[in-house]
C-alpha cells in the first residue's frame, strides 16, 4: 500500500533540500585578512577569525606552507598570500651600498648593507663570488656586477702572471 503524504509534509521537505543545498554552495571562510603589511622586507598579515573578535598575526610564507590554514580563506585573500609570500622572498637581503678601489689590495672592494638592518660587510668581488648565500642575496643587478667585477680581476691576474713569466698571449 502506498504511504500518503499531507502537502505540508511534502513543502518541508523540499525548503530541507533548498536549505541544504544553499549550505553547501556558501563559501566556508574561518579567516579574513584584517591589514597587510611588508615591512622589513617580512610580510606581515593580521587574521581575525570570522565570527569572533579575536586576531592573530602571522607572515604570508607562514601561512602560505600550510594547506589547510590557506583554505580558510577566500580566493582573493589566497591570491594576497601568494603574491606577498612570493614578494618578500624575491626581495634581495643585501645591497652594494658603496664600490670602491683598494690600492693596497689591487682589487675592487664592495660595501654591502643588510636590508633588514644596519650589519654592513666589507668584501672583495672573489670573496662574495664564492660565497653562495651572499650572492643569492642580492639584487640580479648587484650579483651581475660582482661577477663582472670578479671576472675582470680573474683577467688581470692571468694577464700578470703571463707578464710575470715572459709568456705571450
Amino acid at each position: 500500500m502506498q504511504k500518503r503524504y499531507l502537502f505540508q509534509d511534502v513543502i518541508q521537505w523540499i525548503v530541507r533540500q533548498y536549505q541544504e543545498i544553499q549550505q553547501a554552495n556558501i563559501p566556508h571562510n574561518h579567516f579574513h585578512i584584517v591589514n597587510p603589511l611588508i615591512k622589513n622586507n617580512e610580510s606581515q598579515l593580521t587574521i581575525q577569525i570570522v565570527g569572533k573578535n579575536i586576531t592573530f598575526k602571522a607572515t604570508a610564507a607562514e601561512i602560505f606552507e600550510h594547506d589547510q590554514l590557506l583554505e580558510g580563506f577566500s580566493k582573493q585573500e589566497v591570491k594576497l598570500i601568494t603574491y606577498m609570500a612570493c614578494k618578500t622572498k624575491e626581495q634581495p637581503k643585501y645591497n652594494i651600498v658603496l664600490q670602491e678601489f683598494s690600492a693596497k689590495l689591487n682589487r675592487l672592494i664592495f660595501k654591502l648593507q643588510k636590508c633588514d638592518s644596519t650589519d654592513v660587510l666589507f668584501k672583495t668581488a672573489e670573496d662574495i663570488s664564492k660565497d653562495p648565500s651572499l650572492i643569492n642575496g642580492l639584487s640580479q643587478r648587484d650579483a651581475h656586477k660582482i661577477g663582472y667585477a670578479a671576472a675582470m680581476e680573474q683577467l688581470q691576474q692571468v694577464d700578470e702572471t703571463i707578464a710575470r713569466l715572459g709568456l705571450e698571449k
